[in-house]
């Protein structure tokens, strides 16, 4: 075991991959509560009804569901920028595409047409849940060392904090002075940030190579030979895959355009012919290419670490469970205990924020110094005391210095737990399915915690009858802080049976 990296830790920060790094974790973290939260907040001061904000909230599920695509944006390079690298190119095109987005969002503005808001909304999602899977997948491709991806992953963090401040608290503030519509162009504008570190960063030639060397139904010669040869309109086989398109086609021009009929079929010919041309490029159903974009990159997992594979994805999907079950009814908590708004926003924003930094720091470096296994089981065990915390403000009051050192403790374990979680996942993937391998793994950790979370209102209401309503916040948050208790015995057990054990490794 090699011995773990000491001294040159926080010069590394201010290196220029890092501050790269520290760029594209900003441009990430940008887009996504300008569909979210903060897109809600716009809507509402604009009158919108609660039901419609819900409904649009709906294009977050892009962010839940970017494994679908994440083979294609592994396996293929992107149109137009592909010439910047299998990386780089989709993190060009995904922050233009954001850019624009934001920018039509704005031109559009929250009282205008609600239909073209949402689609709006949903390509921005859509294009920052690509973002994010390439940028992850740059992140482990270009770490080399387990040290650097702890301090990598750790830049990335505070990037991503950064973007979310300011796009939670500080675009309230501009958008008090200047307006929504302003402030989304403004917001849109920052994007250039990480464009500029996009063209600044440089592309890893061994995790090309290794998805390069794979032979390929997904290189431009075989996707031209494939449209050619199959691209027939005449032919009598395709006929009923155009008529379908063309209904399909027109039946979206339709809704979308219900008073001109006329734009609606005028615009059928041209998109069933796009569609057409991706479906018989991409070659779905044909067994090989389905097998090597999709089903490769999770058997290559599950071959190279055979079963405890199974051991691994149940560890990482309990980890978070404490932070997702809880999550729900800390504001309603905050409320119930007598704690003023301002008072939380104020909290959170000054020893809240400043406890979150130092867990992300604290969580680098802990990775960095003692290695994976050992940092998870630390954050498993503060992440679970520091919720069951909030059990003390439950039985003792809404005390100001207990709330502050509550919130401050919860802040700084989530964090730590949150970035040794995401190097220990960025850890398991291989080259050649970076991406997809990463998708897969936050998948698994995020899909549980958030099917859970919806019962945390149910169980408080249900304890209430018995208990009354602190003594039913009290106990509920000792047994958020429990669930993780398995989680914390799992990756005891993985440290104790993997071989080599995931430790340090120097420069």
């Amino acid at each position: 075991m090699n011995k773990p990296v000491q001294g040159r830790s926080l010069r590394a920060y201010l290196e220029p991959q890092m501050l790269v790094m520290l760029a594209l974790g900003f441009s990430s973290g940008l887009p996504f509560l300008m569909v979210g939260n903060t897109l809600g907040y716009w809507l509402r001061e604009e009158g919108l009804s609660l039901s419609a904000i819900g409904l649009l909230s709906g294009v977050g599920l892009a962010y839940s569901l970017k494994f679908l695509w994440a083979p294609f944006v592994n396996q293929l390079r992107a149109p137009i920028f592909g010439f910047l690298g299998r990386r780089r190119g989709w993190m060009a095109l995904s922050q233009i595409v954001v850019a624009l987005g934001l920018f039509t969002m704005a031109s559009t503005g929250a009282g205008g047409n609600s239909i073209l808001l949402g689609l709006c909304a949903l390509l921005v999602a859509f294009a920052s849940a690509t973002q994010d899977i390439v940028i992850d997948a740059w992140r482990i491709e270009n770490s080399g060392t387990q040290a650097r991806l702890g301090l990598m992953t750790s830049a990335a963090t505070f990037g991503y904090r950064i973007a979310m401040l300011a796009t939670d608290a500080v675009i309230l503030i501009v958008a008090d002075l200047i307006g929504w519509q302003a402030s989304y162009v403004l917001y849109g504008t920052l994007m250039a940030l990480g464009l500029a570190a996009t063209v600044l960063a440089s592309e890893s030639r061994e995790a090309d190579a290794a998805v390069d060397e794979k032979p390929s139904l997904w290189t431009m010669e075989n996707l031209t030979g494939r449209f050619l040869d199959r691209f027939n309109l005449m032919s009598g086989g395709n006929v009923w895959q155009l008529r379908i398109l063309w209904l399909v086609a027109v039946g979206f021009g339709w809704w979308l355009f219900p008073n001109l009929p006329g734009i609606a079929a005028a615009i059928g010919w041209p998109v069933t012919i796009v569609l057409y041309a991706i479906l018989i490029t991409i070659p779905l159903w044909v067994p090989k290419g389905l097998a090597q974009a999709i089903a490769e990159p999770f058997i290559a997992f599950f071959k190279t670490y055979g079963w405890l594979a199974l051991l691994m994805l149940s560890a990482i999907a309990l980890y978070r469970l404490p932070d997702f079950f809880m999550g729900p009814m800390c504001n309603p908590f905050y409320h119930d205990l007598g704690i003023a708004k301002t008072v939380v926003g104020e909290v959170r924003g000054s020893i809240g924020l400043i406890a979150s930094f130092l867990g992300i720091a604290a969580g680098g470096f802990a990775v960095l110094k003692f290695g994976n296994m050992r940092t998870l089981v630390v954050g498993g065990v503060i992440q679970a005391l520091s919720i069951a915390a909030f059990s003390l403000l439950a039985y003792w009051g809404a005390d100001l210095p207990l709330y502050i050192a509550v919130m401050a403790g919860d802040s700084f374990a989530t964090s730590f737990a949150g970035v040794v979680l995401t190097a220990y996942m960025s850890s398991l993937t291989s080259l050649g399915y970076t991406a997809t391998q990463y998708a897969m793994l936050t998948s698994a950790y995020a899909i549980i915690g958030k099917i859970l979370k919806t019962t945390s209102g149910f169980v408080i209401d249900s304890l209430r009858v018995s208990l009354g309503l602190m003594e039913a916040y009290g106990l509920f948050f000792l047994i958020a802080g429990l669930i993780g208790i398995p989680a914390i015995f799992l990756f005891l057990l993985l440290a104790r049976m993997q071989k080599p054990p995931l430790a340090p490794v120097s420069d």
